[in-house]
């Protein structure tokens, strides 16, 4: 599975930790693969399964969520008219 990022930039020199599904929960470092560059339903999708995946969360008895990301072309997000919050 291609990842999706912001851009279809390929971060040089990068490893990404990878999960290899082996029961004794081994993980592997692997070469990061260049990435698609996301499309505005892309974004709107992303978007609403983290809403979705912190709404779960909250109704699981969880007092709050935090979620980390890096730094994001903020023109990008606005242009497919979406929002990183909701009510």
């Amino acid at each position: 599975m291609q990842p999706l990022a912001p851009s279809a930039l390929l971060a040089k020199n990068t490893s990404v930790y990878i999960f290899d599904g082996a029961p004794n929960g081994q993980a592997s470092f692997v070469p990061a693969e260049e990435p698609r560059e996301m499309t505005t339903a892309d974004i709107h999708a992303t978007i609403s399964a983290f809403a979705q995946g912190a709404k779960n969360a909250i109704e699981a008895g969880f007092d709050a969520v935090e979620i980390h990301g890096a730094p994001i072309n903020m023109a990008r997000v606005k242009k497919a008219g979406s929002c990183f919050c909701w009510n």
